[in-house]
Protein backbone atom coordinates (compact mmCIF):
# COMPACT_ATOMS: atom_id res chain seq x y z
CA UNK A 1 0.00 0.00 0.00
CA UNK A 2 2.70 2.65 0.74
CA UNK A 3 4.35 1.78 -2.44
CA UNK A 4 1.59 2.66 -4.46
CA UNK A 5 0.80 6.10 -2.38
CA UNK A 6 4.44 6.94 -3.42
CA UNK A 7 4.22 6.27 -7.01
CA UNK A 8 1.01 8.60 -6.73
CA UNK A 9 2.87 11.13 -4.81
CA UNK A 10 5.56 11.31 -7.69
CA UNK A 11 2.79 11.10 -10.22
CA UNK A 12 0.74 14.24 -8.93
CA UNK A 13 3.90 16.09 -7.86
CA UNK A 14 4.70 17.30 -12.06
CA UNK A 15 1.59 19.12 -11.79
CA UNK A 16 1.29 20.80 -8.39
CA UNK A 17 1.40 24.62 -9.32
CA UNK A 18 0.69 27.98 -7.54
CA UNK A 19 1.16 27.50 -4.27
CA UNK A 20 4.03 29.51 -2.28
CA UNK A 21 5.12 26.32 -1.12
CA UNK A 22 6.85 24.57 -3.37
CA UNK A 23 4.44 21.58 -3.22
CA UNK A 24 6.44 19.75 -6.35
CA UNK A 25 9.19 19.81 -4.59
CA UNK A 26 8.02 18.94 -1.01
CA UNK A 27 6.41 15.92 -2.59
CA UNK A 28 9.68 14.38 -4.17
CA UNK A 29 11.44 15.06 -1.19
CA UNK A 30 9.21 13.58 1.11
CA UNK A 31 8.95 10.16 -1.33
CA UNK A 32 12.72 10.58 -1.11
CA UNK A 33 12.62 10.78 2.33
CA UNK A 34 9.92 7.87 2.99
CA UNK A 35 12.13 4.81 0.97
CA UNK A 36 14.61 4.30 3.18
CA UNK A 37 12.38 4.00 6.42
CA UNK A 38 9.87 2.09 4.37
CA UNK A 39 12.24 -0.37 3.36
CA UNK A 40 13.93 -0.74 7.10
CA UNK A 41 9.90 -1.34 7.95
CA UNK A 42 8.93 -3.87 5.51
CA UNK A 43 12.20 -5.76 6.11
CA UNK A 44 11.65 -5.81 9.32
CA UNK A 45 7.82 -7.61 9.24
CA UNK A 46 9.26 -10.03 6.94
CA UNK A 47 11.79 -11.29 9.28
CA UNK A 48 9.41 -11.41 12.48
CA UNK A 49 6.88 -13.55 10.63
CA UNK A 50 9.14 -15.77 9.12
CA UNK A 51 10.20 -15.93 13.14
CA UNK A 52 6.41 -16.35 13.86
CA UNK A 53 5.95 -19.38 11.78
CA UNK A 54 8.62 -21.35 13.37
CA UNK A 55 9.07 -20.33 16.66
CA UNK A 56 5.78 -18.55 17.71
CA UNK A 57 5.97 -15.84 20.57
CA UNK A 58 4.13 -13.11 22.28
CA UNK A 59 7.22 -10.71 22.50
CA UNK A 60 7.41 -10.94 18.53
CA UNK A 61 4.00 -10.83 17.93
CA UNK A 62 3.18 -7.38 19.81
CA UNK A 63 6.36 -6.59 17.99
CA UNK A 64 4.78 -7.11 14.97
CA UNK A 65 1.83 -5.97 15.21
CA UNK A 66 3.11 -2.58 16.27
CA UNK A 67 5.03 -2.51 13.00
CA UNK A 68 1.98 -3.24 10.63
CA UNK A 69 0.31 -0.40 12.81
CA UNK A 70 3.16 1.65 11.86
CA UNK A 71 3.19 0.77 8.33
CA UNK A 72 -0.76 1.69 8.06
CA UNK A 73 -0.35 4.84 9.68
CA UNK A 74 2.26 6.16 7.43
CA UNK A 75 -0.20 4.65 4.24
CA UNK A 76 -3.16 6.68 5.53
CA UNK A 77 -0.88 10.07 5.88
CA UNK A 78 0.94 9.48 2.38
CA UNK A 79 -2.84 8.86 1.19
CA UNK A 80 -4.11 12.00 3.18
CA UNK A 81 -1.21 14.35 1.65
CA UNK A 82 -2.19 12.93 -2.48
CA UNK A 83 -6.12 14.02 -1.39
CA UNK A 84 -5.16 17.11 0.19
CA UNK A 85 -2.86 17.98 -3.08
CA UNK A 86 -5.55 17.36 -5.56
CA UNK A 87 -3.44 18.00 -8.54
CA UNK A 88 -5.78 15.90 -10.24
CA UNK A 89 -9.14 16.89 -10.95
CA UNK A 90 -12.10 14.93 -9.38
CA UNK A 91 -14.50 13.39 -11.89
CA UNK A 92 -17.82 13.47 -9.85
CA UNK A 93 -20.61 11.18 -10.62
CA UNK A 94 -23.49 9.67 -8.75
CA UNK A 95 -22.00 6.87 -5.97
CA UNK A 96 -24.21 5.32 -3.41
CA UNK A 97 -22.97 6.46 0.16
CA UNK A 98 -24.08 3.43 2.09
CA UNK A 99 -23.00 0.81 -0.21
CA UNK A 100 -19.43 3.00 0.46
CA UNK A 101 -19.81 2.71 3.89
CA UNK A 102 -21.24 -0.66 4.06
CA UNK A 103 -18.35 -2.14 2.01
CA UNK A 104 -15.65 -0.31 3.95
CA UNK A 105 -17.35 -1.57 7.58
CA UNK A 106 -17.18 -5.04 6.47
CA UNK A 107 -13.35 -4.42 5.51
CA UNK A 108 -10.36 -4.97 8.42
CA UNK A 109 -10.18 -3.65 10.65
CA UNK A 110 -13.33 -1.89 10.61
CA UNK A 111 -15.09 -5.69 10.57
CA UNK A 112 -17.22 -6.50 13.61
CA UNK A 113 -15.77 -3.30 15.31
CA UNK A 114 -18.70 -3.58 18.64
CA UNK A 115 -17.70 0.19 18.92
CA UNK A 116 -19.14 1.31 15.91
CA UNK A 117 -22.99 2.22 15.35
CA UNK A 118 -23.83 3.36 12.01
CA UNK A 119 -27.40 4.65 10.98
CA UNK A 120 -28.81 5.76 7.93
CA UNK A 121 -32.10 7.59 7.33
CA UNK A 122 -32.81 5.51 3.73
CA UNK A 123 -30.81 3.69 1.42
CA UNK A 124 -29.41 4.55 -1.39
CA UNK A 125 -27.92 7.74 -0.59
CA UNK A 126 -26.82 8.92 -3.95
CA UNK A 127 -23.98 11.50 -3.76
CA UNK A 128 -21.89 13.29 -6.18
CA UNK A 129 -18.72 12.63 -5.57
CA UNK A 130 -15.51 11.41 -7.63
CA UNK A 131 -15.48 7.42 -6.48
CA UNK A 132 -11.95 7.47 -5.23
CA UNK A 133 -12.62 10.75 -3.29
CA UNK A 134 -15.26 9.15 -1.75
CA UNK A 135 -13.63 6.29 -0.80
CA UNK A 136 -11.07 7.95 0.65
CA UNK A 137 -13.28 10.44 2.85
CA UNK A 138 -15.08 8.20 4.38
CA UNK A 139 -12.31 5.92 5.64
CA UNK A 140 -10.55 8.84 6.26
CA UNK A 141 -12.71 10.19 9.00
CA UNK A 142 -13.42 6.66 10.55
CA UNK A 143 -10.04 5.77 10.80
CA UNK A 144 -9.31 9.29 12.57
CA UNK A 145 -11.86 9.02 14.75
CA UNK A 146 -10.75 5.75 15.89
CA UNK A 147 -7.95 6.79 17.03
CA UNK A 148 -9.42 9.83 19.02
CA UNK A 149 -12.03 7.70 20.83
CA UNK A 150 -12.13 8.36 24.79
CA UNK A 151 -11.59 3.91 25.88
CA UNK A 152 -14.40 1.61 24.51
CA UNK A 153 -16.64 4.98 23.48
CA UNK A 154 -18.83 4.31 20.94
CA UNK A 155 -18.33 5.86 17.31
CA UNK A 156 -21.41 7.19 15.94
CA UNK A 157 -21.62 7.14 11.71
CA UNK A 158 -24.81 8.57 11.06
CA UNK A 159 -25.85 9.08 6.80
CA UNK A 160 -28.75 10.89 5.88
CA UNK A 161 -30.78 13.43 2.86
CA UNK A 162 -31.68 16.22 3.90
CA UNK A 163 -33.20 18.04 0.34
CA UNK A 164 -30.95 18.39 -2.32
CA UNK A 165 -27.88 17.92 -0.03
CA UNK A 166 -26.73 15.03 1.96
CA UNK A 167 -25.19 14.78 5.26
CA UNK A 168 -22.28 12.22 6.44
CA UNK A 169 -21.55 12.86 10.21
CA UNK A 170 -19.05 11.13 12.55
CA UNK A 171 -19.06 11.83 16.28
CA UNK A 172 -16.89 10.70 19.18
CA UNK A 173 -15.94 11.03 23.01
CA UNK A 174 -12.74 12.37 22.59
CA UNK A 175 -9.92 11.80 25.08
CA UNK A 176 -6.93 13.10 23.37
CA UNK A 177 -7.36 16.31 22.48
CA UNK A 178 -8.71 18.99 23.29
CA UNK A 179 -8.70 22.73 21.82
CA UNK A 180 -11.34 24.41 19.07
CA UNK A 181 -12.18 22.27 15.67
CA UNK A 182 -11.18 24.86 13.22
CA UNK A 183 -7.29 23.95 14.41
CA UNK A 184 -7.47 20.83 13.12
CA UNK A 185 -8.44 21.89 9.46
CA UNK A 186 -4.23 23.03 9.59
CA UNK A 187 -2.48 20.16 7.64
CA UNK A 188 0.87 21.29 8.62
CA UNK A 189 0.43 21.97 12.47
CA UNK A 190 1.71 19.47 15.32
CA UNK A 191 -1.24 17.26 16.66
CA UNK A 192 -2.10 14.19 18.34
CA UNK A 193 -2.02 11.60 17.27
CA UNK A 194 0.29 12.20 13.96
CA UNK A 195 -0.90 13.39 10.79
CA UNK A 196 -4.30 14.40 12.43
CA UNK A 197 -4.44 18.06 10.51
CA UNK A 198 -3.83 16.82 7.35
CA UNK A 199 -6.33 13.81 7.21
CA UNK A 200 -9.20 16.36 8.04
CA UNK A 201 -7.73 18.90 5.71
CA UNK A 202 -8.04 16.41 2.95
CA UNK A 203 -11.78 15.71 3.49
CA UNK A 204 -11.82 19.36 3.63
CA UNK A 205 -10.66 19.55 -0.01
CA UNK A 206 -12.54 16.73 -1.16
CA UNK A 207 -15.43 18.77 0.03
CA UNK A 208 -14.66 21.74 -1.41
CA UNK A 209 -13.71 19.95 -4.44
CA UNK A 210 -17.02 18.34 -5.01
CA UNK A 211 -19.31 21.91 -3.80
CA UNK A 212 -19.76 20.75 -0.68
CA UNK A 213 -18.55 21.88 3.06
CA UNK A 214 -16.84 20.52 6.02
CA UNK A 215 -16.83 21.47 9.79
CA UNK A 216 -16.23 19.89 12.96
CA UNK A 217 -17.96 20.80 16.14
CA UNK A 218 -16.35 20.92 19.47
CA UNK A 219 -18.82 19.30 22.17
CA UNK A 220 -18.19 18.79 25.92
CA UNK A 221 -15.84 15.80 26.27
CA UNK A 222 -16.53 14.86 22.06
CA UNK A 223 -15.94 15.66 18.32
CA UNK A 224 -18.41 16.26 15.68
CA UNK A 225 -17.17 15.92 11.86
CA UNK A 226 -20.01 17.38 9.47
CA UNK A 227 -19.78 16.75 5.69
CA UNK A 228 -22.35 17.87 3.73
CA UNK A 229 -22.24 16.68 -0.02
CA UNK A 230 -24.49 17.64 -3.45
CA UNK A 231 -27.22 14.82 -3.83
CA UNK A 232 -28.80 13.35 -6.71
CA UNK A 233 -32.06 16.00 -6.54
Amino acid sequence: MLQSSLVDIEGSASSVEGNKVDAAGVVRHLAHELRQPLSTIESSAFYLQVLLQNHPNASITSHLSRIQAGVQHLDWILADFVHYLCSIEPKPQLVDLCEILGGILAEPPFANASEIVFTASDSPILVLLDPAHAQHLVRTAIHVFRQLAAGDQPLRIQLASEGESVLFEVSVSVSRWEGDGGNLFKPFSPHVPSGLGLAFASVQTICEKHRGCARLLAEQKGLRLQVRLPGSR
